[in-house]
């Protein structure tokens, strides 16, 4: 099933002021500072949107937006950079980022329609107070890759089977035929935490709904494919298979000390065990976000209560107390 391997849609637009420089040449100018005082009088029109400075927050903050995939790094390390977030965090602004404006919607599961929608309609009321650089339709990026319509669509994808079997990198040179890239959990330059994978177009030049079309396709054939090697694997040695699984559930449920790493290695067997049927627990998504709020970061925002002498014994607590109300437990035939 798709719903066990897409965990979540994202779409970002890419834009820029028409009279303003790219930011990396008005960095530290006050042009920066207008385009977020811009920007916060055009969304406080929306209801629920609040706007956090990069030089007002702390450390910790700003590395939980970046593992909540709400922040890039290098908007972290703008000086005058800031983020525009939604009450719900489905949709955000980025402002002085490596262009002036990155939009994002992200939402649960395979829904390119409904992210599509919200963003834009996002950048329909930008735009009509903004005058973007933008010729026909043509937005002008200050990387290359984003020109034209300064879109990335992309899905979050769980992919044990396809990274056990080496089949990863068949799938990257093929998606790079298509104009497609696959990449590690945090875009360019990462690795695939817990094996989870971003998918999404490469080219930006073109109609936005063929471009959406054409990254579904693919993602439906990736899926097709893990989904085959998972069976095929449980059918191989469904004895092992299992025990994999409840074992990572057990020591999960069970464990004083919980290292990140570990972690993330123990809750992709037990997302795989759910998705095979063999365990239960309330919420399967829940689980991707457990796989969030465990990071570093967002642990100690989180759960700054937790009375742990170490972030690993902090993360072994909290994890045990979510999978027990989400009732997680081997499923008996």
């Amino acid at each position: 099933m798709m719903t066990d391997i897409v965990i979540s849609t994202r779409i970002r637009l890419a834009r820029n002021f028409a009279n303003y420089n790219f930011p990396a040449i008005i960095r530290g100018t006050d042009y920066e500072k207008v385009i977020i005082k811009k920007v916060n009088s055009i969304l406080s029109n929306f209801s629920g949107f609040k706007t956090y400075y990069m030089n007002n927050l702390k450390e910790i903050e700003k590395n939980s937006l970046i593992e909540r995939y709400i922040i890039s790094k290098n908007l972290r390390e703008s000086p005058n950079g800031a983020v525009s977030i939604s009450a719900d965090e489905l949709l955000s602004v980025m402002m002085n980022e490596e262009d002036h404006l990155r939009e994002q919607c992200m939402v649960k599961g395979f829904d390119f329609e409904t992210a599509f929608s919200r963003i834009s309609n996002l950048d329909k009321v930008l735009n009509a107070n903004i005058t973007f650089a933008v010729t026909n339709g043509f937005y002008y990026t200050a990387c290359p890759t984003n020109l034209g319509t300064g879109m990335r669509a992309s899905l979050m994808m769980f992919l044990p089977a396809l990274t056990k079997h080496n089949r990863i990198n068949d799938f990257t040179r093929l998606a790079y035929t298509k104009g497609i890239t696959i990449r590690g959990a945090f875009g360019e330059g990462s690795y695939a935490e817990g094996y989870y994978y971003q998918i999404s177009n490469s080219v930006t030049v073109g109609n936005p709904k063929k471009i959406i079309a054409d990254v579904k396709s693919f993602a439906k054939n990736v899926c097709e494919e893990e989904n085959k090697l998972r069976k095929q694997d449980y059918l191989n040695d469904p004895i092992k298979t299992k025990d994999n699984c409840l074992r990572a559930l057990g020591i999960l449920k069970y464990c004083s000390i919980l290292p990140y790493d570990e972690f993330c290695e123990l809750i992709s067997q037990v997302k795989l065990g759910i998705a095979l049927g063999l365990i239960s627990c309330k919420q399967s998504s829940a689980i991707d976000d457990l796989a969030v709020t465990a990071r570093p970061y967002t642990l100690q925002l989180t759960e700054n209560k937790i009375a742990a002498d170490t972030e690993d014994e902090r993360r072994a607590y909290f994890v045990k107390d979510a999978l027990r109300k989400l009732n997680a437990q081997e499923v008996f035939n």
